[in-house]
């Protein structure tokens, strides 16, 4: 009993605020329009052809900023008499800020890289783009744990056709995350535990520099990560030009690092994607869309390449990968038909599927086995029951499938938790599980900073999270994106939405993040006086319920009622209790 009010006390214990502080490095102001910045080159090669020249802010000519061009490899700005040390700009909850502007004469992005003297602090080898033309976007970046460098601070694309401007370089320093990573009893992870859930989080070698934080315990990113999750998905790194860049070189080293992560910190993972029609390798010759049979594969050529990647695969995480996406985005977008125009189903039909899920299970029989696919979260929807058909015929046939995976990228004001819930249960009745895997929740740009949005946003997380709670078909919730700096959502819908996750660009807990932990944590509160209630003896049954002012609200209440109550704080033998 006293453990259980240990718990209700302390979900009124949390403080939603977040400290943060900026400290300018340089916003150009104090030079003239036409002064030249020097560059320089990591390996002391010609940079005559590239320039850093301080310009009027294409948006608001009464700013000044600094125009890049880069047009040689390795080139960088060098941001000389700033007075900073690598050590300066890494610790807990330290970032490096700098406001970004692409115009629309830039060519393609390569690395971003970040040098403190000679020692580098930052590198994102995603090859990604930075943010959108023409539009100035803030760049957040926790850096590489260094001491002993001083020197100039250098930052710049890596590339020989960028072009550039940047603005208020600054530090943040973040003291207050607005939760307590190291209350591990208070946490996200804690709860869904106790509902006996999978709460899980994607990753990708870009988000804050992941994959090589992973043993650095003073990143927020990977505090983030252990503290709140107990399942882990890799965003892009078990993909199948990742896996197999070269037809039978199979690369696990990133890969493996995530698993040995997951392990260390007792997490499941979830693998992420065995078949799918993007992210091919170039040797496959599916061409850009993935549709294409360039290489004139046979039925019987296509299915041998696709049984020893899934075997090998899936062989090598043998009783080390909890579940995977076998078979990922097939279902076509086009309401008239059933499955996408992909080199695995023009080739060898839809039999494909099937394949890849027996490929699958012999290769792990203990492994749960997916189907994942977008747009398909809500009962009604064209495609959500194209898919539900597909998936029925799966069954029918005797395919060795475990579960569905509904995606969920959605925006604020688009959940349907009536149809949500209907489209669990009809996989229930299939004798399938039915979960969330890449949740997002997005605002539209002209919503940010707004309170209001965010309160509905976690709202609409709340009604998702409680639509699994109700389902025991569904184990597992996925957040897709570790933080708003890393979401592929701005990207992907031509920057008009964005902020979908739980934690702001600095790793600060959102509304959605309590919301997520309430729901959870209410669940499990009901959970453990269920419990409690089971073993009271008969004659101990009634209570009196007084508010908080000591004031009666129900004398000689049965304990089973106590849940029918409002919301609110209670005074219930004597002991406070919070009802959600």
């Amino acid at each position: 009993m006293k453990k259980l009010f240990t718990l209700l006390l302390s979900l009124c214990a949390f403080s939603a605020s977040a400290s943060v502080e900026e400290r300018m490095l340089q916003d150009f102001e104090s030079y003239q329009v036409g002064d030249a910045v020097d560059m320089w080159n990591i390996y002391n090669s010609d940079i005559s052809t590239s320039s850093a020249i301080v310009a009027a802010d294409p948006k608001d000519a009464s700013n000044k900023v600094l125009h890049i061009k880069s047009r040689s490899w390795n080139t960088l700005v060098a941001l000389h008499d700033l007075g900073i040390t690598a050590a300066d700009l890494t610790g807990e909850g330290r970032f490096l800020v700098f406001d970004l502007y692409r115009p629309s004469s830039d060519g393609a992005y390569k690395q971003l890289m970040i040098y403190c003297g000679d020692k580098r602090v930052y590198i994102d080898g995603s090859f990604v783009s930075q943010c959108p033309p023409e539009r100035w976007t803030t760049k957040c970046y926790q850096l590489d744990a260094s001491t002993g460098e001083s020197g100039t601070l250098c930052l710049g694309f890596n590339s020989t056709d960028a072009e550039y401007y940047i603005d208020n370089v600054r530090i943040v320093d973040v003291a207050d995350f607005g939760y307590d990573r190291s209350d591990a009893e208070n946490s996200i992870r804690h709860y869904a535990e106790q509902c006996g859930k999978n709460i899980g989080i994607a990753v990708a070698t870009g988000d804050a520099n992941f994959f090589s934080a992973m043993n650095d315990d003073s990143k927020v990113i990977t505090q983030t990560v252990s503290s709140q999750f107990n399942m882990i998905v890799a965003g892009n790194e078990m993909k199948f030009d990742a896996m197999e860049p070269e037809q039978g070189n199979f690369k696990f080293e990133t890969a493996d690092k995530l698993v040995a992560f997951a392990e260390q910190h007792q997490m499941k993972v979830r693998g992420h994607t065995l078949v799918w029609h993007s992210q091919l390798p170039g040797w496959l010759g599916a061409g850009s869309e993935g549709a294409s049979n360039n290489n004139n594969y046979t039925r019987d050529e296509l299915l041998k390449i696709m049984e020893n990647h899934i075997t090998t695969i899936v062989s090598h995480y043998k009783g080390r990968v909890h579940e995977w996406d076998v078979v990922n985005e097939c279902v076509s977008d086009n309401s008239t038909q059933t499955l996408r125009n992909s080199i695995w189903q023009k080739v060898i039909g839809e039999s494909f599927i099937d394949s890849a899920f027996v490929y699958a299970r012999r290769a792990d029989p203990d492994a749960k086995l997916y189907i994942n696919d977008y747009s398909v979260e809500f009962a009604g929807n064209n495609k959500a029951d194209r898919y539900y058909n597909l998936v029925k015929k799966l069954v029918a046939r005797g395919v060795p499938i475990d579960g569905v995976g509904l995606q969920a990228h959605l925006y604020q004001g688009s959940v349907d938790s009536a149809k949500l819930d209907r489209n669990m249960k009809r996989y229930a009745e299939l004798g399938l599980n039915c979960i969330i895997t890449e949740l997002d929740i997005s605002l539209p740009t002209s919503q940010f900073g707004s309170q209001t949005a965010y309160e509905k946003q976690a709202a609409d997380y709340r009604k998702i999270v409680n639509v699994t709670l109700n389902n025991a078909n569904s184990p597992s919730l996925l957040i897709w994106g570790s933080s708003d700096a890393y979401s592929w959502i701005p990207g992907s819908a031509n920057y008009t939405r964005g902020e979908p996750l739980l934690f702001d660009t600095y790793f600060c807990a959102k509304p959605a993040y309590y919301a997520v932990r309430d729901a959870y944590s209410a669940r499990a509160t009901t959970m453990a006086l269920e419990e409690v209630l089971n073993a009271v003896p008969s004659e101990s049954l009634y209570v009196d319920v007084y508010n908080i002012l000591g004031q009666p609200v129900r004398l000689h209440m049965h304990r089973s009622q106590i849940y029918s109550l409002p919301q609110g704080t209670y005074i219930i033998d004597g002991k406070v209790m919070n009802i959600r």
